[in-house]
């Protein structure tokens, strides 16, 4: 795997690799372990509001922990499940 940066909360850490289906694979030590389509991947780095991004981590981060990874695509990024997460903390330690 080559180190990129996660998608959702930009940490440098994260790593990445791309599966058969043209998605990403990403393990990030803020998010936890996702999935993430070409095109969402592509937006995400260009998105300049970010203001549900914390959310999103947040929601990510528990479904990695649940052993439920996500998979995100165009259509459930901005899921009302992510803004649930708005008064979650999204810090590992």
């Amino acid at each position: 795997m080559e180190t990129f940066g996660c998608f959702v909360c930009r940490t440098p850490e994260a790593r990445v690799s791309r599966g058969r289906s043209g998605a990403f694979t990403v393990e990030c030590p803020i998010c936890g372990w996702y999935e993430i389509d070409l095109r969402l991947a592509s937006v995400l780095g260009a998105l300049e509001d970010r203001s549900l991004v914390p959310y999103l981590s947040a929601h990510l981060s528990q479904n990695a922990a649940a052993d439920s990874p996500a998979i995100l695509t165009m259509s459930n990024w901005e899921d009302p499940s992510a803004r649930t997460h708005r008064n979650s903390r999204t810090t590992k330690g």
